[in-house]
């Protein structure tokens, strides 16, 4: 379940919602994803999903904060790997 949640997480959830904020930031006056949220996904298992969004559709690629967020959610996830993988097999 955990595999089914990583992998929606980074290759449709991630990359469709930088996708949506993208098209809605090229339209004035338009509901846009509160950056809060592109953060928060990012950092809770959809690290490697924000950075294919941000280079598929050069969104908030100019913005450090994004790209801090998105490795440090790449790294939380990899630990996270690492811990199950070896309680898994002690």
């Amino acid at each position: 379940m955990l595999i089914s949640f990583v992998i929606s997480q980074n290759l449709l959830l991630m990359p469709s919602v930088y996708w949506y904020d993208k098209r809605q930031s090229k339209q004035r006056n338009r509901l846009r994803v509160p950056e809060r949220v592109l953060h928060s996904f990012a950092l809770f298992g959809g690290g490697v999903g924000a950075l294919l969004g941000q280079a598929c559709f050069r969104h908030k690629t100019q913005k450090p904060a994004f790209k801090w967020s998105a490795w440090l959610g790449v790294l939380l996830l990899g630990y996270l790997v690492k811990v199950i993988i070896s309680n898994y097999f002690s």
